[in-house]
């Protein structure tokens, strides 16, 4: 997930989000406030599925900007972030 403003055009990449979505609906605030500021949105997409070899139409209302990462340990200032494994990361309680 990122947003790169430029002076005549935006760049902007969501994993798993549509692409009309990401056009039509999300800002460049929308990352800024996401990351600064805490705040989670959540966007509905239309979507098309297949089970059984029947198409059905779905709407699904899915996470689309999180100040959250999973997958690695974020540091206090809140933009920088550490890999989980890495000796610099103490749990809470533990003794060494």
């Amino acid at each position: 997930m990122y947003s790169i403003k430029k002076a005549r055009s935006n760049i902007k990449k969501l994993k798993g989000v549509k692409i009309n979505v990401i056009e039509r609906e999300i800002t460049h605030e929308h990352y800024k406030e996401a990351l600064f500021g805490r705040k989670q949105y959540m966007h509905k997409m239309k979507i098309l599925r297949s089970e059984g070899h029947e198409m059905y139409g779905m709407c699904i209302n899915k996470t689309s900007i999180s100040p959250s990462d999973t997958k690695r340990w974020i540091v206090g200032d809140g933009v920088h972030t550490l890999a989980y494994g890495q000796r610099t990361i103490r749990p809470a309680g533990a003794v060494y």
